[in-house]
């Protein structure tokens, strides 16, 4: 987002809804409290904001560490006093608190400099998608999705939303939500159910997406031959399925939509929404590995390299070290090497992005486009031609 928003504003737009999950929710909260600011201001603080949050955050976590760890301990001997998490999250909701921009993100919405911000939650309760919108007083909260179980909430967001959005099953405990002096609902990270939230942004009135992953959004065309797979492989792969493969056929199902409006097709959601096309600019890894490598390349920095020891340690007592342990550590690092990394790496991707047929705006997946094109209208039945010339 840092790379993107001054291009975009070069183009002439700037984003007026922000839709996030999981860390997801913390930069949209960021980047609509930013929204005033001209957009190279708003990228500079946004990475600012980051570095600030960082240092304490780290050593939230190692604290958290060792308290979750005697609990663990305590729970074993039988006592009353078992984890319900293994992380502690006390400290980390300390530091996320000292973000002092509730009052401008408020502001931004009641102006209309913006029009929303969602922030997607699962209710364990009720299994639902719990969307929680803050929208300006011209925007008209979308009806609820029963098929895909998406709720919309009017809300006027507070920490308590960011907490729920990214509270990360088993790593953090759920988060008690409550309303009208109801009793609490519980709720966890919204990537559980739906990691990339572009139907709430679609729903709310968006006519572009802008669409960052911390996951791929293209299947692998060969097979990646690492040996017997281990037991952190499997979960790196079930993680990935997870939260990766809905955004897939999200995107996959974009580009129907977009061929068969352009093919002159005619049709409403079930909630009365005509379909229309949708120009999509997507920001992603390239591979599974490109954002895994950097934990890499961050234990080999000071003094990070304090930590390799323990990751080997780790990786070997729950079997033979898998291909995926840095990847898995991505969930859990904070690291500045390693976010400091990301960064830049990020706004490589963003550049990259941009260049994709002049302007980087497309109607289907950039990867399903043929080498040199700059029509993105392509047949259906061109996809396995397009597929082969692709590993031609």
């Amino acid at each position: 987002m840092a790379g993107l928003l001054p291009a975009l504003d070069a183009q002439g737009r700037r984003p007026r809804i922000y839709c996030g999950s999981s860390a997801g929710a913390i930069n949209s909260v960021l980047l609509a409290g930013l929204a005033h600011l001209p957009p190279q201001e708003a990228a500079e603080r946004l990475s600012r904001e980051w570095d600030r949050l960082l240092g304490p955050m780290i050593r939230s976590v190692g604290l958290g560490i060792v308290t979750s760890g005697v609990r663990y301990a305590a729970g074993r001997a039988h006592l009353p006093v078992g984890p319900d998490s293994l992380l502690d999250p006390a400290s980390i909701r300390d530091v996320l608190g000292r973000w002092d921009g509730w009052d401008d993100l408020h502001r931004n919405v009641e102006d209309g400099i913006i029009d929303a911000v969602a922030l997607t939650a699962t209710d364990l309760s009720t299994d639902r998608t719990l969307v929680h919108v803050e929208a300006g007083p011209k925007v008209q909260l979308p009806p609820d999705d029963l098929d895909r179980g998406i709720f919309y909430v009017p809300t006027k967001l507070g920490l308590e939303h960011v907490y729920a959005s990214s509270a990360i099953p088993v790593v953090f405990p759920p988060v008690a939500l409550t309303k009208n002096g109801s009793a609490p609902s519980w709720a966890v990270d919204g990537g559980v159910r739906l990691n990339v939230p572009l139907k709430p942004a679609l729903d709310l009135g968006a006519k572009r997406l802008v669409v960052v992953s911390t996951d791929v959004t293209a299947r692998p065309l060969s097979a990646n031959d690492g040996g017997v797979p281990t037991a952190i492989d499997v979960i790196d792969q079930f993680l990935h399925l997870a939260t990766g493969d809905r955004l897939l056929e999200d995107l996959r199902t974009l580009t129907q939509i977009n061929q068969l409006v352009a093919a002159g097709a005619t049709a409403q959601t079930r909630e009365g929404r005509t379909y229309r096309k949708v120009p999509t600019l997507v920001v992603a890894p390239k591979g599974a590995t490109d954002l895994g490598n950097l934990v890499g390349e961050a234990l080999a920095a000071t003094p990070a390299v304090l930590l390799a020891p323990l990751v080997r340690f780790l990786s070997r007592s729950a079997g033979v070290p898998g291909a995926s342990v840095p990847d898995l550590a991505t969930f859990l690092l904070f690291l500045p090497a390693f976010t400091k990394r990301a960064v830049k790496l990020g706004r490589r991707r963003a550049e990259e992005a941009l260049d994709e047929l002049g302007d980087g705006w497309h109607e289907q997946p950039a990867d399903e486009l043929p080498l040199g094109t700059s029509d993105p209208q392509i047949d259906l039945t061109d996809r396995r031609k397009l597929k082969s010339v692709r590993t031609g």
